[in-house]
């Protein structure tokens, strides 16, 4: 545990860069970048943000880690984690090509539709909809998906909603 300064404070929209690498020393009070008294496990562990009464304010599982890599939520704030081409400390996490799942397949048999699309080998996907993009939420269309490899595909039937619209959310 590591107990964060009452200098440490994230403005509103702001960023705050937090490196586990156990150098404490190298804190500087009210700065923006913070070192805790911690490393991470680089075969994935569960991360966990709580406020002085230790009640949870935010909790993360990620999976095991490459070097270079990032992963973050996107967007911002959001329960939706993806890999990151590049990162972006102290700033909004940023999507580009390639970062987020791609459907790579799309087929229609009669009312049967088949997606497929690229993952990341152990991400975990949920495939949600809308029958309208003006619809403020969006609906899951299954349980979420471990993807054994780099790819998942799941058929449906799209025979009452002929025009319905599809997203994939990688869910860890």
């Amino acid at each position: 545990m590591f107990r964060i300064s009452e200098s440490h404070t994230i403005p509103a929209h702001g960023f705050m860069l937090v490196w586990a690498d156990g150098l404490t020393t190298q804190n500087v009070p009210g700065a923006l970048e913070l070192h805790v008294n911690f490393k991470l496990s680089r075969l994935g562990e569960t991360l966990t943000l709580s406020n002085p009464n230790e009640g949870l304010v935010d909790s993360v599982l990620y999976a095991a880690q490459a070097d270079g890599a990032s992963d973050g939520r996107y967007p911002d704030g959001s329960q939706n984690i993806y890999p990151f081409a590049t990162s972006t400390p102290l700033a909004p996490n940023m999507l580009s090509a390639g970062n987020g799942p791609q459907f790579n397949q799309v087929t229609l048999s009669g009312s049967q539709l088949t997606l497929a699309w690229t993952t990341v080998p152990n991400g975990v996907y949920q495939l949600e909809f809308k029958d309208d993009l003006g619809q403020l939420t969006w609906t899951s269309l299954n349980q979420a998906m471990n993807a054994p490899g780099q790819t998942l595909s799941i058929t449906v039937d799209i025979g009452q909603s002929p025009h319905r619209f599809f997203r994939i959310v990688r869910a860890n």
